[in-house]
């Protein structure tokens, strides 16, 4: 019994946290297009790097925090290292021999940035940077789910939106 409960608790240990938004990857984009559809969601994509510090701050500062999870209200989620030679199949199903490639097609600049898709695979916003809390990351959601981005620009929305108690809900 002993033996049973550790290697469950390994197993369990092994998979990223439940609710934690960009916790896996993807490589057949068109697929977590539908499913997010299906959802009544938009797809939001995480482009990151191996060695990008500012990857990993925000992984370990806002995406592992629980007050995240509240993103995944609105939006089915994946992450994609673009400095994998990882073939994958874009939003709109087409096939791209790595992800660095499908990233400039996008005009991803640097990591990590956020991209997300609506429900035909067309691109409805672009935020390359990272985010200082997980207050912030719901306010960007916000600001998508809201299509504030028709209006005024990111940073104008979030300085307007600092205070107050601004989720997705």
């Amino acid at each position: 019994m002993k033996r049973f409960l550790l290697l469950l608790a390994a197993f369990f240990t092994a998979l990223p946290a439940q609710g934690e938004p960009f916790g896996r990857g993807a490589d057949d984009l068109a697929a977590e297009t539908r499913a997010a559809a299906e959802e009544g969601k938009l797809l939001a994509v995480l482009f990151e790097q191996q060695d990008c510090v500012y990857c990993h701050a925000l992984r370990n500062e806002v995406l592992t925090h629980g007050e995240a999870a509240v993103f995944e209200q609105r939006f089915r989620t994946v992450k994609v290292a673009i400095d994998v030679a990882d073939a994958l199949k874009t939003p709109k199903g087409d096939s791209l021999p790595s992800a660095a490639q499908w990233a400039e097609k996008l005009g991803v600049s640097g990591t990590p940035a956020f991209v997300f898709f609506d429900g035909e695979g067309g691109l409805v916003y672009r935020h390359t940077g990272t985010l200082s809390s997980p207050r912030e990351l719901i306010l960007l959601g916000r600001f998508i789910h809201e299509q504030a981005y028709e209006e005024a620009p990111w940073a104008a929305y979030r300085d307007a939106h600092e205070t107050g108690n601004d989720n997705i809900r």
